[in-house]
């Protein structure tokens, strides 16, 4: 990857909304070759631009990383189940779970009002699909978005 390319991304990472023209200055590259790359990143389907929120100030103050895992028999269930619900932020599949040699795991992580919803999706996962294992973390610090952020990363 060449050099300007890799520059981008470092600033684009520490700061999404940064300003090209500034991170044009900063470096010494066109601000045009620089659109040129995004719009180049963008295509190849490398970067795509979103909005970061606070669930929290929305009115979500619960955070929770769950990992569950099930038997194989149970993968499509699970998955169907998961499509449907509406508190999931991010959803891992995992193709081998942490102790189940021959079992399917997922990491969730999910976003709720209130303790109570945590509990009524757990029960309502439980009432679907027969999990072999389950595991809740309350989340309550996370460092988000670190990784390409300095130069070495791409070493």
């Amino acid at each position: 990857m060449d050099e300007k390319k890799i520059k981008l991304i470092l600033e684009l990472r520490k700061d999404g909304r940064k300003r090209v023209t500034e991170i044009s200055s900063k470096h010494k590259i066109p601000a045009s070759t620089l659109f040129d790359i995004i719009h180049n990143l963008e295509k190849e389907g490398v970067v795509e631009h979103k909005s970061l929120v606070d669930f929290h100030k929305l009115g979500f103050p619960i955070h929770v990383i769950i990992i569950v895992n099930t038997g194989r028999d149970m993968i499509g269930p699970l998955k169907q189940h998961l499509a449907a619900q509406k508190n999931i932020n991010t959803l891992f599949h995992l193709s081998h779970s942490y102790e189940v040699d021959e079992g399917y795991g997922c990491i969730i992580e999910g976003i709720f009002r209130k303790q109570k919803d945590v509990e009524e999706f757990m029960g309502r996962m439980e009432e679907s699909i027969e999990l072999l294992d389950k595991r809740i973390y309350h989340v309550i610090d996370a460092q988000k978005e670190r990784f390409l952020t300095e130069e070495d990363h791409f070493r």
